[in-house]
């Protein structure tokens, strides 16, 4: 029975199982169809207007009854044919063509009305389908265009062109890009394997060709020729077949098991097979599309149970529908489909297994003694057989149990894994001793539950053979104790000191333990032995908190008995360095913090620690102490004897229980100022900005102490100064009378800087007796002329009277000098202001001086460099320079009184005799009568006719 589906391929799948081996073809000799624009009839006139007229451009067609029918239901056309013309040129084999300007530009516009436009019907042929397979048309873009009776000229042609194709009014197909040929070239495009051209109802599908992109030539004209525009739909023929499948047996059945892993590939033989198209489908027993191989062999393994079918379709030209979910009814296009192979998958699922919580994972600790039975759920298994198998983790099967529930004790530690598998039919390999890899048929393997066994076993302890011991704790002496441990078991291990209530204080990681600095009381040490993880081993928890597969040794029982000395001090000081004289050394009050033990007392030691005396207090009297070093002790102890005598030193208390404290450390002082004294004894009197006063040199006996200085007071013991050692310069401790004291003292004294008064001084010090020094003052200030100056000339003819300003001059007497350049004493002038009529010319020194008592050298005649006296002083100097002139008499030869006649032409010369004259500089003036300068001769001979004007007078300077 051969039958033809080139159709929709309506079939029921329970048709196609009745076919067997025959083969579903379908086709006959590959036919088709033509729609072509010819162009022949062409026309374009300018003036009879057909060169915006297209109705000549009529597509013909040709139909084989057995394919597609297509049919012009356009003319070829463009849009806006008032401004897009044509022009007809010569065409392919001598016949006529059009002619189309073109799109200047470079990038190609799809949506341009330049466009060659045509549109035709596809209608599906007996097949149920129809197509278009292909587009060809002839085009040139000539270098010169020529138009049949037209012109011939410059072509500016196009040198690209692009192609658009809608189906019902959406685009399917775009190209641009592509290039133009300056001579007729046939254009090819292939659509037959486009799913978008082929159709299964009458469509509409409309073409577009643009010319683009000039070459650029200097030409009004952009001509592209088009001819013989041929749209064509092709059918397959009738010798399609699916072929003849069969597997390697010859048979058509084969059945697998889907889910054991293991590969179910298959091979099939196809023979009789002729088509161009080759596909293979796998459906459902209702004909929906579940696989679609590449080719064979075939592997099903896990697709999971059921019937499936396997296909093969031959086929020409586009088919449509051959997807996932798709049924094999909706493929389209011109196929045949084979026979059928039929898989039958068979699988036993795997069954879920999980604990009773849901959890998949256990721990259990296996030895301990006490039963670690749980329960196993099983659900999702269909199969007829199910036994449990328990392996290790490597799938050795080391036990096949009954059933749940499952008691692990006792098997040691480890890791194993408890499986459940399902089948129905018989299985092999399913032994203890075997692997889970060597099971073999057709079965299903549950998830695992993986069970960790731990192991644990507690050990005996013991410190030397030793269950309990005594220490002493705080003494600041190691208390280091070993323990040995002895048939434990655990991968894991720890030490636990815990007090005696069970609370753990103390992890440690190995012995031996030092408790010195533990709490007073009773503790114990134990060993813990442990596997897999544990919980409640933490501090302050106690043992019985403990959870895990642990084994708890013996304890080893530590009493401890404790004291602890404590920390001394004094005001937050242990040294102290104090004066025999301190307030504090008969009510001598430390602070002890910390200290523990049921007895205290304090102890007295040299700086070596040797125990003086045990002293009562505090507070503590040691005021009757010589000066040396001393160390307090507080010593804590349990005993009645606190284990150490008077005479031995502290370090034997080391061997003891004993709690000493720290020692402060006392170093009493005796300090002694001194003596001091000068060549003129207790009180010395100085002159202070009179002459140089000589460094005073200060004599010291008789002082004691680690540290000394020198202190400068005034009269009411503020500190002015901190001199270094001397002799002294006492210029530099002002004008004011002053006290000088020597300072010894200790480092804890502080109170030694400027401007302290000495009544405010604390610590351990002492002060020696004082000098005093008896400070007068003689300044003889500075004097000065003319703002500031210290040098003025004056001139005796001129009111010799000078003034000079005095300033910062102190002292009892004070008196007025005047000396010549070399320092004699020359006068002691009253003033100021000073009248120098009476001195002769000459220059001359101003003194002031100030003086105190009496002095000696002050003396007309006498060197004032020469003055001396108890305490005087001289002040800078006035130079004055004196001087005195004289004009003399002037005479002329005409007299004292002369008359010349000016302005005649004629000079008058005046000769001036000078007589009697005294002055360094000289000059000749000429005034008029008002005594205002008319003219400053250079010479005594005068042109008095020289421009003076009227009357005038002449002078000499």
């Amino acid at each position: 029975m051969k039958k033809t589906y080139c159709s929709f391929s309506c079939l029921f799948l329970s048709f196609l199982l009745t076919l067997n081996a025959e083969s579903i073809v379908g086709g006959g000799t590959p036919t088709s169809s033509t729609l072509t624009y010819n162009l022949d009839a062409c026309d374009a006139f300018v003036l009879a207007g057909t060169i915006r007229d297209y109705s000549e451009f009529i597509g013909e067609s040709v139909n084989d009854p057995s394919c597609s029918q297509l049919s012009a239901i356009s003319t070829i056309y463009r849009d806006n044919p008032d401004v897009n013309t044509h022009s007809c040129t010569p065409g392919v084999n001598d016949s006529k063509a059009m002619c189309v300007n073109s799109v200047e530009a470079c990038t190609y516009q799809p949506e341009s009305d330049k466009a060659i436009k045509f549109d035709i019907m596809v209608t599906p042929g007996p097949s149920g389908t129809g197509n278009i397979s292909s587009l060809s048309f002839f085009e040139q873009a000539p270098t010169n265009y020529n138009w049949i009776s037209g012109p011939i000229g410059l072509n500016n042609y196009p040198t690209k062109y692009g192609i658009r194709v809608f189906k019902n009014g959406a685009e399917i197909y775009q190209s641009s890009n592509i290039a133009t040929t300056n001579d007729w070239t046939l254009q090819e495009f292939d659509f037959s394997t486009l799913p978008d051209f082929t159709v299964d109802a009458p469509s509409i599908f409309s073409f577009e060709l643009l010319a683009y992109c000039v070459v650029g030539i200097n030409s009004n004209v952009t001509a592209w020729d088009i001819d013989e525009v041929v749209v064509t739909s092709t059918c397959p023929g009738d010798d399609l077949n699916g072929g003849l499948l069969t597997l390697e047996d010859g048979t058509t059945n084969i059945s697998i098991c889907a889910n054991d892993g293991i590969s179910d590939a298959f091979d099939v033989i196809l023979t009789d097979a002729n088509g161009s198209g080759s596909t293979w489908i796998i459906t459902d027993d209702a004909g929906e599309i579940i696989g679609l191989p590449l080719s064979p062999p075939f592997d099903l393994e896990g697709a999971g149970a059921g019937v499936c079918y396997l296909w093969h379709i031959t086929s020409e030209g586009i088919l449509t529908g051959v997807d996932l979910g798709n049924n094999v009814a909706s493929i389209v296009g011109c196929y045949a489909l084979s026979n059928a192979i039929v898989v039958d998958r068979n699988m036993t699922s795997g069954s879920t297994i999980s604990l009773v919580n849901g959890a998949t994972s256990l721990e259990v600790c296996a030895g301990d003694g006490i039963s670690d039975a749980f329960d196993v759920i099983l659900s999702g298994s269909s199969s007829i057989n199910n036994n449990w198998v328990i392996t290790d983790t490597l799938g050795n099967i080391l036990d096949l149990p009954l059933s749940s529930p499952f008691d692990l004790e006792g098997a040691g530690a480890g890791v194993c894994l408890i499986w459940n598998i399902s089948y129905d039919s018989p299985i092999t390999g399913l032994a203890t001793g075997l692997n889970v890899s060597g099971i073999s048929g057709c079965y299903g393997l549950s998830n695992a539950i993986t069970v960790t066994r731990y192991s644990a076993t507690a050990g005996t302890i013991s410190s030397n053979g030793l269950t309990e011991l005594e220490i002493c704790a705080g003494d600041g002496l190691a208390d280091f104790i070993d323990v040995q441990v002895t048939g434990n078991v655990g991968a894991s291990q720890q030490w636990i000191i815990t007090d005696a209530d069970g609370h753990i204080t103390n992890l440690s990681s190995f012995p031996p333990f030092n408790l010195e600095s533990a709490i007073s009381g009773t503790c114990y040490i134990q060993h813990l032995s442990y596997e897999g993880p544990i919980s409640g081993l933490a501090f302050g928890n106690r043992l019985s908190e403990i959870s895990g597969c642990f084994g708890l040794s013996n304890p080893i029982t530590v009493n401890k008995i404790r004291t602890t000395g404590g920390i001394l001090s004094y005001n937050n000081m242990t040294f102290l360095q104090i004066c025999s004289d301190d307030p504090f050394l008969t009510d001598f009050t430390p602070t002890l913090f910390g200290n523990v033990g049921n007895n205290l007392t304090w102890l007295l030691t040299d700086e070596f620690g040797v125990v003086i005396e045990f002293i009562a207090g505090p507070p503590f009297d040691l005021s009757s102490y010589t000066g040396n070093r001393y160390r307090i002790y507080a010593l804590s102890y349990n005993d009645i004897d606190p284990g150490i005598t008077v005479g031995q030193n502290v370090e034997i208390l080391a061997a003891n229980c004993a709690g000493l404290s720290n020692p402060i450390v006392l170093s009493k002082e005796i300090l002694e100022g001194g003596t001091i004294s000068s060549l003129t004894g207790d009180e010395i009197n100085i002159c202070v900005g009179g002459p140089t006063t000589p460094d005073m040199d200060i004599a010291l006996s008789g002082n004691v102490g680690s540290s000394s200085g020198w202190i400068v007071t005034d009269t009411t013991g503020n500190i002015v100064a901190l001199p270094g050692p001397p002799p002294f310069s006492i210029n530099t401790f002002g004008l004011t009378n002053c006290l000088i004291y020597h300072i010894s003292y200790e480092f804890s004294f502080v109170d030694l800087f400027l401007d302290n008064n000495i009544s405010n001084f604390t610590g351990c010090y002492d002060l020696s007796n004082p000098i005093s020094v008896n400070k007068q003052s003689a300044l003889g200030g500075v004097i000065s002329v003319d703002n500031n100056m210290s040098h003025i000339d004056i001139c005796n003819n001129n009111n010799p009277i000078i003034d000079v300003s005095l300033i910062n001059n102190v002292g009892d007497n004070q008196v007025w000098v005047l000396t010549d350049t070399s320092g004699m004493i020359l006068d002691f002038p009253a003033g100021p202001p000073f009248d120098f009529s009476s001195y002769s010319d000459g220059e001359y020194r101003l003194w002031h001086l100030a003086f105190n008592g009496t002095i000696s050298g002050a003396d007309i005649g006498a060197n004032a460099n020469g003055i001396s006296g108890d305490c005087f002083n001289l002040s800078n100097y006035v130079s004055i320079n004196k001087v005195s002139v004289d004009a003399g008499m002037i005479n002329t030869a005409q007299g004292d009184s002369i008359s010349i006649c000016a302005g005649d032409g004629i000079e008058d010369f005046i000769i001036v005799d000078i007589v009697g004259s005294n002055g360094i500089n000289s000059r000749l003036v000429v005034t008029d009568i008002s005594g205002n300068i008319l003219s400053l001769p250079t010479s005594d001979t005068i042109n008095i006719d020289s421009g003076l004007g009227s009357n005038c007078l002449i002078w000499h300077l």
